[in-house]
This record gives structure tokens, sequence and C-alpha cells, in this order.
């Protein structure tokens, strides 16, 4: 990030619900199975590993927000995940307060 003249004093967190992917990045030796990503994981290992301006954590797929923009999600998870994207809580009478 100082790269681009961003000072960031906080560790930037990335919360995955893969826990391979999870693996993949806090491990850089590079075998013939993920080779093809080095390059493109070399930016995340080295902030994880080195720089320490990142922190990859483990989110379960039924909390994982970023899946309303990546998957089809059915309801109730659905509902579940966009009340929990604008913290929005429903009344006992079912209707939604903002």
């Amino acid at each position: 990030m100082s790269e681009l003249g961003i000072l960031r004093q906080q560790v930037v967190p990335i919360f995955e619900d893969n826990s391979s992917a999870i693996l993949l990045v806090h491990n850089p030796n590079v075998n013939s199975v993920n080779r093809h990503t080095d390059i493109s994981n070399k930016f995340i290992t080295e902030n994880i590993l080195q720089f320490k301006t990142i922190s990859v954590n483990f989110i379960p797929s039924q909390l994982n927000l970023a899946d309303l923009f990546t998957k089809l999600v059915k309801e109730p998870l659905f509902s579940k995940l966009i009340n929990s994207l604008f913290n929005l809580y429903k009344n006992p009478n079912g209707v939604n307060n903002i």
C-alpha cells in the first residue's frame, strides 16, 4: 500500500470460507498443483507473512456476506445475509426497522 502512497496503520481483514485457500496463502511453497497462482499469490502472501498488513480469517459459508454477490443464495439464508449486510432487524410483528 505504501507504493501507492497510502499509509495504513490497521491490518486489513479478508474473510474466506475456503480452508484450502487459507492454507495456500499461509504456505508460500510452490508445487505443481499451485504454480499457476504463484505470481498473483505473491502479493497476498508477501503482505500476510512478511509485512503483516493483511489477515486471512475463516468464516463459515452461512455468514459469508460476499456469497450474496458471487453465488445463488436461497431463502432463508438470503434474508439472513441481507439483514446482516444492512444491519436490519425484524420486529416481533415481522416489519423491518431501518
